[in-house]
């Protein structure tokens, strides 16, 4: 759902912006293993199962996934192909309710390959 409102929120605002790969990594540097920053660059790694997500807080969950989504979102608006796969897969899926963890580690590779230096990035200040 945090997908869906920011990629919203660019058609409006195209320069609106939020925390890419390095600044994710520079907030999460004072942090502790067990910080939803700290989680998130984890999963964007996809260093994580999702037996281990069962055990966070409802909090962290909603931190993390706005985090996910927001990057996520920010990243494919720009997608350089003509058709937007990701953003269908994701409408698609919310839709059908039927979105796993599975599925977004294969939507978070597919970004990656799709963005160049994804793990480079970093918000810009127009």
């Amino acid at each position: 759902m945090n997908f869906i409102g920011y990629f919203s929120s660019k058609v409006f605002n195209p320069f609106r912006k939020c925390d890419l790969y390095i600044d994710l990594i520079k907030k999460s540097q004072h942090k502790s293993e067990s910080s939803w920053q700290t989680i998130s660059l984890k999963i964007l790694r996809g260093e994580l199962s999702a037996d281990y997500l069962n055990n966070l807080s409802s909090m962290s969950i909603y931190l993390i996934a706005k985090q996910i989504g927001n990057m996520i979102a920010e990243l494919s608006f720009y997608s350089s192909s003509e058709n937007n796969f990701i953003f269908e897969r994701i409408i698609n899926l919310s839709i059908d309710r039927n979105f796993s963890y599975e599925q977004l580690k294969l939507i978070i590779n597919e970004l990656v390959l799709q963005t160049p230096n994804f793990f480079q990035k970093t918000k810009t200040i127009l």
